[in-house]
């Protein structure tokens, strides 16, 4: 068990994408967790045949150190020090593997563009059991508005208040982080554990979230907004038209990026059933154009 003071740090690993051998298992081994969640959703006891079979795709995907590592980056480091229920876990597994399966796709893909680099992990101390970290305000809609960088220094500037009239005017959920991200960088992998990163995966799952919208601020955009879903690995093309009607409806002008982005909108988007958007808002845009464009976006959704 991590005591309260700990710190691990783990500078320049690179995932390289993995064995391609091993990618048919993952997507067995994805139908065979499904069987059984459906089992234990339905009050009956999973197939002794279907846990053995289970089991060994397990241990198969294990041998391949690529794939493995993307399994276990793909999943909350909570729940794996977290004491809990058969049924429960077997959901964590199965959400772990799902976006396992669109992460080793998405690596495949920039393999081929040339944009693989290094990853680097940072975990700190642990701040946010000093300091309230982080507020939510809960809305009406399955949307939730998060600004990770919303406090100073180094904060989104002007990025707080956009996203209050947001969530006011149009009933969506709202995080926001009242931590710097010198202490607690929530849009980062390493965060995943913290309390605030908790907290918005569990609203996530028990309000029925269907879209997460991350919004940020920056000073050096030539639109008034760029728009990052990963190369649309983490937003229906459905969803992405109906913003771009929006932003063009109220003279916006955009750009679809595609593949910027950060963990928020990585890790907690999981299609079909959940979404997630990247917005970067240029410090010079109208503020008031910004607002009315993505209330109706978040109304019309």
């Amino acid at each position: 068990m991590l005591g309260k003071a700990y710190k691990f740090r783990v500078c320049g690993l690179t995932v390289p994408m993995s064995n391609i051998e091993t990618f048919p298992d993952l997507i067995r081994l994805h139908g065979l967790l499904s069987v059984i969640e459906d089992d234990l959703a339905d009050g009956r006891a999973p197939d002794r045949r279907i846990l053995k079979r289970t089991i060994k795709r397990i241990r198969k995907i294990r041998k391949d150190e690529n794939m493995s590592l993307l399994l276990t980056s793909s999943m909350p480091l909570s729940f794996l020090l977290e004491d809990v229920r058969n049924d429960v876990a077997l959901k964590e597994m199965r959400r772990a593997i799902e976006r396992t399966i669109i992460m080793s796709k998405f690596r495949g893909i920039r393999s081929k563009i040339g944009l693989n680099k290094p990853m680097h992990y940072i975990m700190t101390y642990p701040v946010e059991e000093a300091v309230k970290a982080f507020e939510f305000i809960e809305g009406m809609r399955p949307v939730v508005l998060t600004v990770p960088h919303s406090s100073p220094p180094f904060q989104d500037k002007g990025i707080t208040g956009i996203a209050r009239e947001i969530a006011k005017s149009s009933g969506a959920h709202l995080f926001l982080s009242k931590i710097s991200r010198v202490f607690v960088d929530y849009n980062r992998c390493s965060s995943r554990i913290y309390p605030g990163r908790v907290f918005l995966e569990r609203i996530i799952v028990e309000r029925g979230i269907k879209g997460v919208i991350d919004l940020h601020s920056s000073n050096m955009l030539e639109h008034d907004v760029e728009i990052g879903c990963f190369s649309g690995q983490t937003v229906p093309k459905s969803v992405l038209k109906i913003l771009e009607e929006c932003l063009r409806r109220n003279n916006v002008k955009y750009t679809k990026e595609g593949r910027f982005g950060g963990d928020i909108v990585w890790f907690h988007s999981i299609l079909p059933d959940v979404w997630g958007i990247q917005i970067e808002i240029s410090t010079n845009a109208r503020k008031n154009r910004i607002v009315k464009a993505l209330t109706n976006f978040v109304e019309r959704l």
